[in-house]
């Protein structure tokens, strides 16, 4: 086997996509943890608060586009189905190189654990935070991507990370 056909044996590949099918994508490689963020923003544009994981830009395919709609403001772009209001993904401006992923809209049994709840000031009155994950007041959390994808030492920032 060539060292290229190892490294395809070795990365996860994860499928998600919306509710009605029309937007479909895969991820080629390690996700970061999730990180629950409870900011303005998120809880807004989703409903509630929002699980993320986060992917390479480089290492998210999507297969299937048709409903693919991206909204944005300053902080940062989100990409939603226009048929079914499904949030997939989230990206700050200016982009660091990865792409946040809306961990419900993976298929199951992801292997990711919750690492951060972050914004947990601004969370709703009848939000309760569960687990024993770290709990930061703002989005400035030390939830990084796997080592061997990205120089160590670096801190994510969020407006809805």
């Amino acid at each position: 086997m060539t060292s290229q056909e190892e490294q395809q044996v070795k990365t996860p590949i994860l499928k998600g996509g919306c509710l009605c099918g029309c937007v479909e994508y895969e991820v080629h490689g390690p996700l970061r943890d999730v990180v629950n963020c409870y900011c303005d923003q998120c809880r807004k544009s989703s409903g509630n608060f929002v699980s993320a994981t986060a992917a390479l830009d480089s290492q998210l395919s999507i297969l299937r586009g048709d409903g693919l709609a991206w909204y944005g403001n300053k902080l940062a772009k989100r990409g939603f189905c226009r048929e079914c209001g499904s949030s997939l993904f989230w990206l700050p401006h200016p982009g660091d190189g990865l792409i946040r992923i809306m961990a419900g809209s993976l298929q199951r049994d992801t292997g990711l654990r919750v690492a951060a709840h972050i914004f947990v000031g601004q969370r709703s009155d009848f939000q309760e935070l569960s687990g024993n994950a770290p709990r930061f007041v703002d989005g400035n959390h030390p939830v990084g991507m796997p080592a061997e994808e990205l120089s160590e030492g670096r801190v994510a920032h969020c407006g809805g990370d």
